[in-house]
């Protein structure tokens, strides 16, 4: 497998679970952040190849722009949860 393809599948998975650890209550939660994490992280990388944007770019990797996407994914995600929306 490709290191930024491992990179990004260790990153997701963390981030997930970080925010789980925090904020999550159960497992359907759990799936969820990480389904969360995943769309986010991915998002955040097109973006970071459409504006060609290098914040904390480790290798082929756009972590800074990535990250941004996920966490911000998961707490909107989060948020529609506590009111029930989703």
């Amino acid at each position: 497998m490709p290191p930024a393809f491992v990179l990004s599948v260790l990153l997701v998975g963390l981030s997930g679970f970080l925010f789980h650890v925090v904020l999550g209550r159960d497992v359907r939660d759990l799936f969820v952040t990480l389904i969360l994490s995943l769309v986010g992280f991915t998002g955040g990388e097109a973006v970071a190849r459409a504006v060609g944007g290098d914040l904390l770019r480790l290798g082929e990797v756009h972590a800074g722009y990535a990250l941004a996407g996920a966490w911000t994914l998961m707490a909107v995600g989060h948020w529609l949860r506590r009111n029930r929306r989703i």
